[in-house]
């Protein structure tokens, strides 16, 4: 079975309930998309993050159970190292084509695009994880305010952030804005935290959609 026909499998039970029907067609075309050969970048990153990243996700295993059946959102996959722990149904979101190529490999669902504006519906993933990629978003507020429409009401969110990063401080906070905190873990690198319900204010993301 080819990638495509092997996706459209996965999706036939699940597209409805993810993505609205005028995404679910641009997404079968980007996943029959062929992509470009891996650059040099891609392979590294695989070699040089792959064993801190999986620290980090192991980390965030041990707080989120979830059943093959569930549907996990990775945002900001790269090469999906930070779901390779998780047994469900995993879906990933990048803008590097390179690893969203190295992710879809391990049977992951990863499209290219950009975590301030995904294409899926509101409420449909029962798990939310965004694991040392929130530094990189060009608009973290927007980015936030969309995992928190895209997870369901009682959805297991965990975001963990890079301490070095000259962001931290304001992504902490930011978080805050659209969740409780309800555990931080202290990586070696990173500061974790797993959230409670997260908190979508439509009116207010329109405003930040507005203001651009």
């Amino acid at each position: 079975m080819d990638i495509v026909a092997c996706f459209y499998s996965i999706y036939s039970t699940f597209c409805k309930t993810i993505y609205p029907p005028l995404y679910f067609s641009e997404l079968m075309k980007l996943l029959s998309k062929p992509l470009l050969s891996y650059s040099t970048l891609a392979p590294g990153y695989e070699a040089l993050h792959r064993q801190e990243q999986l620290s980090k996700a192991a980390i965030i295993a041990g707080e989120i159970s979830l059943s093959k059946n569930q549907l996990l959102l990775d945002v900001g996959c790269g090469s999906g190292l930070s779901s390779e722990l998780f047994n469900c149904i995993r879906i990933g979101i990048d803008p590097s084509e390179e690893l969203v190529a190295i992710a879809r490999k391990k049977g992951i669902a990863a499209i290219i695009g950009c975590a301030e504006k995904m294409p899926f519906k509101s409420n449909c993933f029962d798990a939310v994880i965004c694991v040392s990629a929130a530094h990189n978003f060009h608009d973290p507020r927007k980015a936030f305010a969309e995992i928190a429409r895209v997870a369901k009401p009682q959805a297991k969110i965990a975001v963990s952030l890079l301490r070095a990063s000259a962001r931290f401080r304001l992504l902490r906070a930011l978080v805050r804005e659209f969740s409780v905190v309800k555990k931080v873990i202290r990586h070696r690198v990173d500061e974790v935290l797993i959230l409670g319900t997260a908190v979508y204010n439509e009116k207010e993301s329109n405003m930040i959609e507005n203001f651009e």
